[in-house]
């Protein structure tokens, strides 16, 4: 497994980890909303060339491969105007609608075999209001609710083996479902759970059992709110959700999503921080998000959703290279101090072998060498017999101290501090104790 799977690997399973990953995305190509890859095949080259060109040049952590090219599922040709729920079935392999995606998927992998890939897909419900626009779907959820649930079904079907096939076949790692409420104050959660998350869940169900992960994107573009909690039990690995446009903060989300990773961070709009602020902004931003979210793991610093196309892509790089390096300061800082208490427990140890510390009583019934083990002098004056200061134990104890400071010290060194770490760590990096050490 790659470095870049293992750290998403660890972050998806809520383990700590060495670093935030970072994970933008933008539309690619200018027909990303009205092309058809389908009808225009030239789509398709477009697509793998942009999607190379990003990937060589920002080197992310993991990609969600954008659907461009292939937002609208397939009608059977009937105009947007006369569709009808009916006239929507469930589209098989044969589909090129499917094996397009599959091929892009391919073909994008081979830029780097050794990056996690998510591929974007749109739920059955953004691909109807796609098809028939926001206002006809509001209208056809209230005239025929059980017609339209009924076709979110077949689309689910037909959603469902676009991800299998993008896992086993085009090596995807898994998918990114984006999902939106689709009028929070006009449909409630109750007809949201009876009549659209059937479809939707069964997607997330057909990655898992074809060994892939999904990403769940609760997606607040334009400004659109969601109620978060109508997607707390769909079986995703990871919920990406927009932390600006919902209000929501990282403990917020995370009592939302227990037990998922949690991908947010920066506004997407025009003119936000990562698009147009400087780079000092940008990583101030990016400082403000990582306090935000101190002490939790299973943390992708992000965005609301994708970022103007027309940005520069050495932004997504100010983000990463800020991320890095608080890590780094705060990895430093805890392998610092677990060699100080490393050489501090060596150095108890050995005084306590010496008999420099005492663990005799003294007057009142306080363990004196263990109250008073410093300095050397005040032990003596304690009441504690003058052998336990004969001059081997001052000569071990003037050893064990130089020996702790040159600890000290050397752990100020990059490479000693990987090499300590990796020692003084086990594999759940929980610190080991003294006792453990020895």
């Amino acid at each position: 497994m790659s470095l870049n799977k293992k750290l998403l690997d660890k972050t998806f399973r809520l383990e700590p980890t060495t670093r935030v990953p970072v994970g933008f995305w933008l539309h690619l190509i200018p027909e990303a909303e009205i092309g058809d890859a389908v009808m225009n095949p030239s789509l398709k080259d477009d697509s793998v060339a942009a999607h190379r060109t990003f990937i060589l040049e920002v080197r992310p952590d993991f990609v969600k491969t954008m659907s461009d090219g292939f937002f609208f599922y397939p009608s059977g040709g009937v105009p947007a105007e006369r569709l009808a729920p009916a006239d929507l079935k469930a589209a098989d392999v044969s589909d090129p609608w499917i094996a397009g995606q599959v091929e892009v998927q391919a073909r994008v992998r081979e830029t780097d075999p050794d990056i996690p890939y998510f591929f974007n897909i749109f739920s059955p419900l953004t691909s109807l209001r796609f098809l028939v626009g926001r206002e006809r779907l509001s209208a056809l959820l209230r005239e025929d609710p059980d017609g339209v649930s009924a076709a979110l079904g077949r689309m689910g079907e037909g959603l469902s083996v676009l991800a299998r096939e993008l896992v086993r076949e085009a090596g995807a790692d898994g998918i990114y479902l984006s999902v939106q409420n689709p009028d929070r104050d006009a449909f409630g959660s109750d007809f949201y759970r009876t009549r659209v998350s059937p479809s939707e869940v069964a997607v997330l169900d057909a990655v898992r059992a074809a060994g892939g992960r999904s990403i769940l994107h609760v997606c607040g573009y334009s400004g659109v709110r969601n109620r978060l909690e109508d997607f707390a039990a769909y079986p995703a690995d990871a919920i990406s959700y927009a932390r600006t446009v919902e209000g929501v903060s990282f403990p917020k989300a995370r009592a939302i999503f227990p037990n998922r990773a949690l991908v947010a961070g920066f506004a997407n709009t025009a003119g936000s921080v990562i698009h147009k602020g400087s780079r000092a902004e940008v990583e101030a931003e990016t400082a403000r998000i990582m306090n935000e979210a101190q002490g939790l793991n299973g943390i992708v610093i992000g965005a609301d959703c994708t970022v103007p196309s027309d940005i520069e892509l050495e932004r997504l790089g100010w983000v990463r290279e800020a991320a890095n390096r608080k890590a780094l300061r705060a990895w430093h800082r805890s392998c610092f101090w677990h060699v100080a208490r490393w050489a501090l427990c060596v150095t108890l140890s050995t005084f306590r072998s010496a008999g420099y510390v005492s663990t005799e009583r003294g007057p009142s019934g306080t363990d004196v060498g263990k109250a008073v083990p410093f300095p050397f002098g005040e032990v003596c004056r304690s009441g504690v017999s003058s052998q336990r200061c004969r001059p081997e134990a001052m000569t071990r104890y003037h050893a064990h101290r130089t020996c702790a400071r040159s600890v000290l010290r050397t752990c100020r060194c990059k490479m000693f501090c990987q090499k300590i770490t990796a020692f003084l760590f086990t594999k759940d990096n929980v610190p080991l104790t003294s006792e453990k050490f020895w």
